[in-house]
């Protein structure tokens, strides 16, 4: 199975549009007398096949080292701890950051720092926080894009089992049975509410939205040739036509949505086009797979995880900056136009820097612990 360089180069935009998202381009201005709110509907709604395509590089990539790993259980197993050590670091981070703006708060606004600091810490305890904090991750302050490593978790964890029983084709038609059912705790909520043990449920996870995606991206790995030999008599061309032609359903979809069921809506992460346009999205990589080979978007694009732990603190920081300040930044054109660009910049040399710091450590204490043993000898 041939590299897929690809892969790295995609990954840059799907995290560039993520990172668009969080920041909500242009909403609260105005351009050419338009308003800005209908540019950042059209951006954030073109935007929701970013985590959809990780989840299948994810897949696809399980799928590749299970294939071509003679000790795949070992793989797994290193692969999984690093996911898992990747989530557990983070999520410290977002709690010692949320910390550090509590004291911050409560020095300025004049309160007891010791109090706030009591409240804040004890919002983490109890059945409900723990048990979040298990499924999606919940919890700590400017974290909410978290909830992705631990829906990767469980998704590889259940995609592994079953393709160690030969069972990829079930777990493909049940993942998409989930996803439908998730759509009724998102986009669909209007017409029936997804409601187990009078709770709402939360369908913007592993169970009902990764699964089917990760599932998806092992089972083309799985069936490399067969998909590769077919995709040689379409054109990239046809890929393309279809992938803009989903993305404009998917903005028909969210639309009638909100046209019609306003104050219904739960959510409005993903759709039935989501599913169509990224397997339309999967396919051009995998057909056109030298696209981006040796370029700067593909070296950015390697290291999106990066990008996709720590952008929003740079948002959070931004958002306490100016509204301490009391200006309300949104309203100008130019803020948004640099902002989206910006905070994916500083997160890229933040993670970056973090990376180089670490390894240093490293070499440091390895060095040291080489000394205490020559010194010993």
């Amino acid at each position: 199975m041939e590299r897929n360089y690809a892969i790295d180069y995609f990954k840059f935009f799907a995290m560039f549009f993520i990172v668009c998202i969080h920041t909500s381009p242009f909403d609260g201005s105005t351009f050419l007398g338009i308003n800005g709110a209908h540019i950042s509907f059209l951006i954030d709604t073109f935007a929701r096949f970013g985590v959809p395509f990780f989840f299948m590089v994810s897949g696809y990539l399980l799928g590749q080292k299970l294939l071509t790993t003679n000790n795949n259980k070992v793989y797994f197993r290193k692969y999984l701890k690093k996911l898992v050590k990747l989530f557990l670091y983070w999520y410290l981070f977002y709690v010692l950051y949320g910390l550090a703006i509590t004291v911050l708060k409560a020095v300025v606004n004049g309160v007891n720092i010791k109090t706030e600091v009591l409240s804040y810490l004890t919002s983490y305890f109890g059945i409900e926080e723990t048990i979040r904090f298990i499924l999606y991750g919940d919890g700590a302050p400017s974290s909410y894009q978290l909830w992705y490593l631990p829906a990767l978790i469980w998704c590889v964890l259940i995609v592994y089992v079953f393709a160690k029983l030969n069972k990829l084709n079930i777990l493909l038609c049940i993942s998409l049975c989930l996803n439908i059912i998730g759509l009724f705790g998102q986009t669909y909520s209007g017409i029936y509410n997804l409601v187990i043990f009078d709770v709402n449920v939360p369908t913007r996870d592993g169970l009902f939205f990764g699964l089917l995606y990760t599932t998806l991206g092992c089972s083309f790995a799985y069936h490399y040739n067969w998909i590769k030999q077919k995709l040689s008599h379409i054109k990239s061309l046809t890929l393309i036509i279809l992938f803009l032609i989903f993305s404009l359903t998917q903005l028909i979809e969210r639309r009638i949505a909100i046209v019609y069921w306003p104050d219904e809506i739960r959510g409005e992460d993903f759709y039935v086009s989501t599913i169509f346009l990224s397997i339309v999205l999967f396919l051009f990589v995998m057909k056109n797979n030298y696209i981006g080979r040796n370029s700067v978007l593909s070296k950015i694009g390697k290291n999106a995880v990066g990008i996709y732990v720590s952008h929003t603190v740079f948002i959070n920081l931004t958002n306490l900056f100016f509204d301490y300040l009391d200006i309300n930044i949104r309203e100008y054109f130019i803020f948004h136009l640099l902002f989206t660009p910006l905070v994916f910049i500083t997160a890229y040399l933040f993670y970056n820097t973090l990376q180089i710091i670490k390894q240093k450590v490293r070499v440091y204490f390895k060095n040291m612990n080489t000394k205490s043993i020559n010194n010993f000898d």
